[in-house]
């Protein structure tokens, strides 16, 4: 599992296109490579045994016109081993030189006369049983060491005749047919050898040359113990083994009359077929390279290559229009979802197509629209809350402060019919008007300094001049708008409980002045203060009265703006509002 995890984190680092790209080369160059090299070689092997079968029939053809030449040779030779003229000469011992020459004539009147002479018998040869020279009809003749050659092939191929390759005196290519001459009715007693030359171009350039053999063939005509007769090919070596002994041994591995194997000659594979004439124990080999069967099927394996380039050009271009067809939604998808991450809900992908990622395209639009109209509502629900909330304030001043107020303006005024009890009275309808008539949230800063003051004239006479209030207030900020109401809290916060309550005056001070990124509101008092590091701070007007200053200022103009605390236990307190200008 941990491998396919790895393999999938893998992939997925990967660019789709490239993703795309290797899963074509994979899914066809494979498949297309594998059915090349299958082909390649189901067509090399149908090609080598066609040729095979082709090459053995031809071998039998050849062996067939070879023996209906060797027959004439062998009918030349057995003339001369039969004829009773020949016998009894070689019968006769002590001839003088006369009597020699008369037989010598009488024997060369009866090869001219009587027996056939073939076109391609370069001599005739005949030893008496010592293995000396008795008769020779030709002008050419073979060296001492080439007799004697001759002389132990036909002990070693009795009672078959033997063939040998030598090389005359004038450098002829021959092959020797010999044959011993018997006594008549008696094959126990050797008389002598008759000896046929016969040029080798019989077999190289007669009976090979209508085989038609391409460039890097050869045909071989070789005897049982592998020494090379006869080649089409002049480069191989006559009268001698061949190069590759293993040739030899691979057909007696056969252990068949004709077959076919592969072997390797020079560097190169060749194919070869060989055929055995029992009679003349004789082998037909040829030799067929590799190369030249496979030149066919490399032509094609070209062609096909030539043409599978092409269809992957092709298919690699299908494939880019194809990713181009994916890519190209997905990445506008991307950009969409970025400008609207951003806080552009009005941006939409609008993609019109009928496939899955337009599906998913229409998706996120309706998405998008529904937070779009989460948030509106949320908006709606927090202005609403808002309203409430100064609704509660309002209604919280209307029962409480007001019926204490007017019950400590009825006493003071019982007591004393002094101008408080107006005073008291004219700030109450002022400070009702503003809260209570006037709907607007927003007023400007020297209308909320107006109603904190109506707010410190009627605390006054609550708790009988125990505050005094000074005021710092730049006169080109009253212009400036603020949240209706956020001051108040604050003083409220600050005159009960601030007071120490044992005849101390309570300072309050209320400053505006310009800060970096707005206008700030401060109000500040020398009391009782708190520590303003746990939570455990005074909470005005039944407890919503300072956090909801905070909230609406931030509701309205952001995290960067709001109510900052600060205070210190018999230091005071200072609650500063930091507001954006907005005229």
């Amino acid at each position: 599992m941990r491998k396919k995890t790895h393999l999938k984190e893998f992939l997925r680092n990967i660019d789709i296109k490239y993703r795309l790209i290797i899963t074509f080369l994979l899914v066809s160059i494979i498949p297309l490579l594998f059915i090349s090299i299958y082909s390649f070689r189901l067509n090399s092997e149908a090609i080598k045994n066609k040729i095979a079968t082709s090459t053995a029939q031809l071998l039998a053809l050849v062996n067939t016109n070879m023996v209906t030449e060797i027959e004439k040779y062998q009918y030349l030779c057995g003339s001369i081993c039969v004829n009773a003229r020949i016998q009894e000469a070689l019968l006769r011992e002590n001839l003088t030189s006369g009597e020699k020459n008369r037989i010598i004539l009488d024997i060369q009147n009866i090869v001219r006369t009587q027996i056939i002479y073939p076109a391609q018998a370069k001599n005739i040869t005949i030893l008496d049983k010592g293995g000396h020279i008795f008769y020779d009809l030709g002008y050419d003749g073979f060296y001492e060491e080439d007799m004697k050659t001759i002389l132990k092939s036909i002990g070693t191929n009795a009672p078959n005749d033997s063939w040998t390759y030598v090389k005359t005196y004038r450098a002829r290519d021959i092959l020797v047919l010999a044959r011993r001459i018997f006594i008549q009715y008696d094959t126990s007693k050797v008389l002598g050898y008759s000896l046929i030359s016969i040029d080798e171009k019989l077999f190289s350039k007669t009976v090979l040359t209508p085989v038609n053999l391409k460039e890097g063939s050869n045909i071989l005509f070789m005897d049982a113990g592998g020494i090379v007769l006869s080649s089409w090919d002049r480069k191989v070596p006559l009268g001698k083994a061949f190069s590759e002994p293993r040739l030899l041994d691979k057909i007696k591995e056969q252990n068949k009359k004709t077959g076919s194997f592969e072997l390797k000659l020079n560097g190169n594979s060749q194919l070869v077929t060989y055929f055995y004439n029992k009679n003349i124990d004789k082998y037909f080999v040829s030799f067929i390279p590799f190369s030249y069967l496979n030149s066919e099927s490399n032509e094609i394996t070209k062609d096909l290559n030539v043409t599978a380039a092409v269809l992957l050009l092709i298919c690699l271009v299908i494939i880019f229009f194809i990713y181009f067809s994916i890519s190209t939604p997905i990445k506008r998808m991307v950009v969409t979802c970025q400008k609207i991450s951003g806080g552009s809900l009005n941006e939409r992908i609008r993609d019109n197509s009928r496939d899955e990622l337009a599906y998913l395209s229409n998706n996120i639009d309706n998405m998008v629209e529904r937070i779009k109209e989460l948030l509106e509502h949320q908006q709606g629900q927090e202005k609403k809350k808002r309203e409430l909330e100064l609704q509660m304030l309002q209604y919280q001043i209307n029962p409480h402060f007001l019926f204490n107020t007017l019950n400590t303006l009825r006493l003071v005024a019982s007591m004393n019919q002094d101008l408080v009890v107006s005073n008291g009275i004219q700030s109450l309808s002022e400070l009702l008007k503003n809260t209570l008539i006037n709907k607007n949230e927003f007023i400007s800063i020297g209308e909320e300094i107006a109603n904190l003051k109506h707010y410190f004239s009627i605390q006054n006479i609550r708790y009988a001049g125990n505050f005094h209030v000074n005021y710092e207030i730049g006169e080109e900020l009253l212009s400036f708008l603020t949240p209706k109401l956020i001051l108040q809290p604050l003083a409220e916060n600050a005159v009960m409980h601030g007071n120490y309550n044992d005849g101390t005056i309570l300072e309050i001070w209320v400053r505006c002045y310009n800060a970096d990124n707005g206008i700030t509101l401060e109000l500040a008092d020398n009391g009782k203060g708190f520590d303003s590091s746990i939570e455990q701070r005074p909470k005005g007007l039944g407890g919503i009265g300072i956090q909801n200053v905070n909230d609406r200022i931030r509701l309205n103009f952001g995290e960067d703006y709001g109510l900052h605390i600060e205070s210190r236990p018999g230091h005071g307190t200072v609650c500063r509002l930091v507001i954006p200008k907005i005229k």
